[in-house]
């Protein structure tokens, strides 16, 4: 079975997309996290889903929300 695509829109300063992000992988999903902010100012968040990162389940794009970010998404 293919994995479910999900997006979580805004990973959060204060990490609030860290969770929803962990839950949504630890269901098989594989994952695109949007946020409008930048890497930089997002780097606690980011660390803490960076093994997510590296095994391929999380890409994160910052800078701004994209709607094509939406395509494919179950």
């Amino acid at each position: 079975m293919t994995p479910a695509r999900a997006v979580v829109m805004g990973l959060g300063r204060f990490g609030g997309g860290v969770g929803v992000t962990r839950w949504l992988a630890s269901r098989g999903a594989h994952i695109l996290v949007s946020d409008r902010d930048d890497a930089e100012t997002l780097a606690p968040s980011i660390g803490a889903i960076a093994d997510l990162v590296e095994q391929g389940v999380v890409t994160v794009h910052t800078g701004a929300h994209d709607p094509a970010d939406l395509d494919g998404a179950d």
